[in-house]
């Protein structure tokens, strides 16, 4: 199955637009952003913190990319 959302409004690609993120104040899961804006009241906009914003930085600046955030949390424990 390809990326993208399914019918049911959940998002299936792990790659992010720039910032925000939605994610259903009901199940948990992450949804489209078209799902997300279409229904305020059932998703909750996230966005990253300033801390994950600087170590993504750093990591794109040594020239890797990632769709999820464990390198992040690795960097994050290893700095103490």
């Amino acid at each position: 199955m390809g990326k993208g959302k399914g019918s049911s409004g959940y998002s299936k690609s792990s790659k992010s637009s720039s910032g925000s993120k939605y994610r259903s104040a009901v199940s948990g899961r992450y949804v489209t952003s078209k799902h997300g804006k279409s229904h305020p009241k059932t998703t909750v906009k996230e966005s990253p913190g300033a801390r994950a914003r600087k170590i993504k930085q750093q990591l794109r600046d040594e020239g890797k990319y990632f769709g999820d955030s464990t390198e992040i949390i690795r960097r994050d424990r290893e700095s103490g």
